[in-house]
């Protein structure tokens, strides 16, 4: 009943992307998260990881510069060399490359070392922003963060025995399915004919979710199964216990997920007639229970921040104000009072659905409330 958004007006309105001053940094086809934006992105990050470690991976955090022999080994390079980022080491004659998605570092662990059997398989997700220096589409509906030079991802990635490289595949799939399904989104499983595969890969499936505004599905993972392709290609073996002859493993990989995509569709598809966008359950906790994103919320955060000469966090801290002030400034803005605490030195008013611990501010980061310092903004870690 009501003319949805883009993405785009979306997140500029509630002050979630800063795309102006994204493309200022860095030129076209980069953006930047701010606020409640960044947060949200760092939500999804921590959704992934979280559901990952449950399901029993190991968290790998690879290096973003890789040697040419790791996209060579992932099947990337030669084909797709000019397609990324190239660093030129100035005091030698070593090239690197940022890494286009973390599949070309994990895939490179174990290259030229023969691994136990009964190590197998191995089960790895790693997160890392991706650089890639593809050209996005001029058209309209492709504006935004839909195609952009660097984006954040989730990577699954596992080492398998050959015979158990199919179950493992169905695995990856239904994980990604599951992620998918935990935001909320109605999606589709496309399976990819040979001819759309890749050469590394055998075997292929997209996960696809819609972005109202571009009137269609967009590809938010890809699960592959490469088979022995990658382990020939960087001599990857494991030593079978019934002969005791290397052979070559399986490799498999999957996103899970990137976020590029994912975000546009989550407030296009979770806005409400005012222009506000509700937060996907699963990700309330990691930011301290907030249930819908608002221009009131966020213009109280920032108003009553500046007023009180405090920094524009969601827990609004506040010293020798009255009571009946700070309840005006939140009524003028829509939000109820949580609950009051005051003593001798400080006065703290929490708006509903955040918390904090005694005297210390919930950090505005990652609301991590044990690690506070007392009478500080950001904990020890983001400090």
């Amino acid at each position: 009943d009501f003319e949805p958004k883009n993405h785009v007006e979306l997140c500029e309105s509630l002050g979630l992307i800063d795309y102006e001053r994204g493309t200022k940094l860095a030129g076209s086809g980069f953006w930047m998260y701010t606020g409640l934006g960044a947060r949200l992105e760092w939500a999804l990050l921590n959704y992934f990881i979280d559901t990952h470690l449950a399901d029993g991976y190991e968290f790998i955090l690879p290096p973003h510069m890789l040697e040419y022999q790791c996209g060579e080994t992932a099947g990337q390079f030669p084909k797709f060399a000019d397609e990324v980022y190239k660093i030129q080491n100035p005091t030698d004659d070593r090239t690197h490359y940022m890494l286009p998605t973390a599949e070309a570092a994990l895939a490179s662990i174990y290259r030229d070392e023969i691994l136990a059997e009964a190590d197998l398989p191995k089960k790895f997700f790693a997160y890392t922003p991706c650089f890639r220096r593809e050209a996005g589409s001029a058209r309209a509906e492709e504006r935004g963060m839909v195609r952009g030079h660097q984006f954040n991802k989730v990577e699954m990635f596992q080492f398998t025995r050959p015979e158990d490289s199919d179950d493992a595949f169905d695995e990856l799939v239904t994980k990604a399915e599951n992620l998918v399904k935990g935001l909320g989104f109605h999606f589709r499983t496309v399976k990819l004919a040979a001819g759309d595969c890749s050469a590394s890969m055998a075997r292929t499936y997209d996960i696809e979710i819609q972005i109202p505004s571009m009137q269609g599905y967009k590809e938010v993972s890809s699960v592959s199964n490469a088979r022995d392709y990658q382990a020939r290609r960087g001599n990857i073996r494991f030593r079978r216990e019934a002969t005791g002859k290397p052979e070559f493993l399986h490799t498999l990989n999957g996103s899970g997920l990137a976020t590029s995509r994912i975000f546009p569709a989550m407030v296009e598809q979770n806005q409400l007639k005012d222009g506000s966008v509700k937060v996907p359950e699963v990700l309330q906790k990691y930011l301290g229970g907030l249930e819908v994103i608002s221009k009131s919320f966020v213009i109280l955060c920032f108003v009553t921040c500046r007023f009180f000469n405090f920094y524009a966090c969601p827990v609004i801290h506040f010293r020798q104000y009255s009571a009946a002030v700070i309840s005006v400034c939140c009524f003028f803005a829509g939000l109820r009072i949580h609950h009051f605490r005051s003593d001798s030195e400080n006065f703290s008013v929490i708006p509903i659905n955040w918390c904090y611990i005694n005297k210390s501010l919930v950090c505005p980061f990652c609301l991590c409330p044990s690690l506070c310092l007392f009478n500080r903004h950001l904990c020890v870690t983001c400090d």
